[in-house]
């Protein structure tokens, strides 16, 4: 009873799984395969077999029209290396999928039968299998069932290509395969979800694609539904569309392979719903167009597509429970016939084949999103100049649109400009409003642009208004002048995006511009003086007396020094005549120099440059002295 229980609630979590799943929203589409197939013919026959073989595999699953049959005969058979198991696989494959070519490869029964041992690989041993059945040659599928399920149980190799080699291998033995069906629910297993949206295995795009493949085809050969779950199929579905913007041969291969594979199978066909034009909805194209179809975008016809609900972005429901028209190859519904204002909406889909299909999968498809664009026009302007301090209307003039304003007019530092306007939906008459709304005033001499931004208030009415002289500084420079006022409308639900020039105002500010140069035309764009930079001035030298004072302090020492040489004797007798030796003391005395002359009228950079070079030189001398009398001292 508990088992009951158990297996009951684990039915009804995989059903709201199921219903919560994420269907995917693009599809491999018409357009998009003939841009592959063509890039593909262009390939032909190829640089090796390899490439041969994925190509002409990725043509013949386009069905597309291979023109160089003859050729790529001659190339394979010209290729082909009878004694490399893949050589032959790829070979053979080519040949079989030409039709009319014969491979010839020597001593193939031997090869290929030898290479099935537990020594080899499962991808050998897979290449070996497809290549003996290619070849028509017998296939001992005892032998071979039990290599492939002895290297399945050591996990030698990478588990998910290893069952995945299996697959491919078993789904060509009559024998009993079921290890290989069993290992399908733990690859799976270590399938990464991402997002709650893809399953895909370490590897991308090859080791996914050549997965669901072979689970397909070995379920096929086995009439045995596989232990993929609809929201895995799904989701893996998902995944392969994600990388449908493909570029090699061989990529090109197992994306359309394992499309091919949920297009058209026994068990799982993924059903896709999308919005079939990119058009928007407006007055002009009343008609949300959807197209059902599989991965490879061929149309499910004859099916029961129903907007259950169309949203708002505030969630308002716009109409529900409305059934699609069927054309010819998508389903349509008149949305503007439900009056529905400009603005993104969400439509929630149901989907019911016209006879009963247990293969298909994703019938309750996500939400797709449209926009509905709409006209507007601007209604009840009023241009108004207030005075700040008395709060008395000094001017007000009504607008009409697109005329504008009959004559300019003027404010100062005193007063305040206003401006209230409505935005209607042409169609509907309704009040509405726009993401962006500005008000730009341009100065007509200098051509220098202020925007401000318009608000609109609770009813919906903008209103606009501008303090003279608070602005003055901040914004305007403190530049006074004609202005020409345009209103400025945009949105991505407005068909017809507005750039509209009210009129003419002069305003005068209370300060004068810090330059007549920005009165002039374009004068703010004008290259400015360059900077230059400029070092600290030096600090004043200190009197002659103090330094002539240091000077002898610095200069007692050596003297010091020579009057006891001339006291004591020098001993000269160890000094080197030597090339090392003169130019070690040259270049010490060069040192000495450098610091009298940094003192007196060289800058750190110079003498650091010449201190370089003469340190330079001193070092090396200097080392080649003291070695020379290390070495001499060595010998006494």
């Amino acid at each position: 009873m508990a088992a009951r229980v158990a297996t009951s609630v684990l039915v009804l979590l995989g059903v709201f799984a199921v219903g919560l799943c994420v269907t995917p929203t693009t599809v491999l589409t018409v357009e998009e395969q003939s841009r592959i197939k063509n890039q593909l013919s262009q390939n032909l026959p190829g640089k090796d077999l390899e490439t041969t073989y994925y190509t002409v595999a990725s043509l013949k699953l386009l069905n597309a029209p291979l023109r160089k049959a003859e050729e790529i005969c001659k190339f394979v058979n010209k290729q082909v290396d009878s004694g490399k198991v893949a050589s032959i696989f790829y070979a053979s494959s080519v040949g079989k999928l030409l039709g009319s070519c014969q491979v010839k490869v020597e001593n193939a029964q031997a090869t290929l039968t030898a290479a099935i041992n537990e020594k080899s690989d499962t991808e050998t041993i897979r290449f070996a299998v497809g290549a003996l059945v290619n070849l028509g040659l017998k296939v001992d599928e005892k032998a071979t069932s039990e290599v492939l399920k002895s290297i399945l149980k050591e996990e030698k190799e990478e588990f998910v290509p290893s069952v995945t080699n299996t697959l491919f291998a078993a789904s060509n033995l009559a024998g009993d395969v079921s290890f290989a069906f069993d290992a399908i629910e733990d690859a799976v297993a270590q399938a990464d979800e991402i997002a709650e949206t893809y399953l895909q295995f370490e590897g991308g795009l090859k080791v996914t694609g050549d997965f669901i493949t072979g689970v397909y085809k070995l379920s096929a050969h086995m009439k045995k539904a596989p232990t993929i779950t609809e929201d895995q199929a799904i989701k893996f579905a998902s995944y392969l569309l994600s990388r449908k913007y493909i570029q090699s041969s061989q990529d090109s291969f197992y994306l359309l392979s394992s499309l091919s594979t949920f297009a058209e199978n026994q068990f799982q066909v993924p059903v896709i719903a999308r919005i079939y034009s990119n058009a928007a909805i407006s007055e002009d194209n009343k008609l949300v167009k959807v197209r059902v179809s599989n991965v490879l975008d061929k149309a499910f016809n004859k099916m029961t597509v129903t907007a259950d609900s169309i949203l708002d972005k505030n969630d308002e429901e716009l109409a529900g429970k409305k059934a699609f028209s069927e054309q010819k190859d998508f389903y349509q519904l008149d949305v503007m016939s439900f009056k529905p204002s400009a603005g993104f909406y969400k439509l929630a889909l149901s989907l019911k084949p016209g006879q009963p299909d247990k293969r298909l999968v994703g019938l309750t498809p996500p939400e797709l999103t449209f926009k509905v664009v709409a006209k507007v026009m601007v209604q009840d302007i009023t241009v108004s100049i207030f005075d700040k301090e008395h709060a008395s209307q000094v001017k007000s003039t009504s607008v009409s649109y697109p005329r504008g304003l009959d004559k300019p007019l003027e404010a100062d530092h005193h007063q305040k400009v206003a401006m209230t306007f409505a935005l209607k939906d042409i169609s509907s008459r309704k009040v509405m409003t726009a993401h962006q709304t500005f008000v730009r005033l341009m100065n007509t001499k200098t051509n220098q642009e202020i925007i401000f931004v318009a608000e609109p208030e609770a009813s919906k009415v903008y209103k606009f208004d501008l303090d003279v002289g608070s602005a003055a500084k901040e914004s305007f420079g403190s530049l006074s002048g004609d202005y020409q006022m345009d209103l400025i409308v945009g949105d991505a639900a407005i068909e017809n995006s507005l750039l509209w020039t009210v009129g003419s105002i002069k305003l005068s500010f209370a300060a004068s511009p810090a330059s007549d140069k920005q009165q002039e035309k374009g004068g703010q764009f004008k290259s400015k003086p360059e900077i230059k930079h400029m070092f600290r001035q030096p600090e004043k030298r200190p009197p002659k007396t103090v330094s002539t004072a240091f000077t002898i302090l610095v200069l007692l020492p050596l003297l010091i020094l020579f009057v006891a040489w001339l006291k004591l004797g020098v001993n000269l007798s160890n000094f080197q005549f030597s090339i090392p030796a003169i130019v070690f003391h040259v270049g010490l005395g060069g040192v000495f120099l450098l610091m009298y002359a940094f003192w007196t009228s060289l800058n750190m950079f110079s003498t650091l440059k010449l201190l370089g070079l003469v340190g330079s030189i001193t070092f090396l001398a200097g080392n080649s002295l003291l070695a020379s009398l290390a070495a001499q001292s060595a010998k006494n």
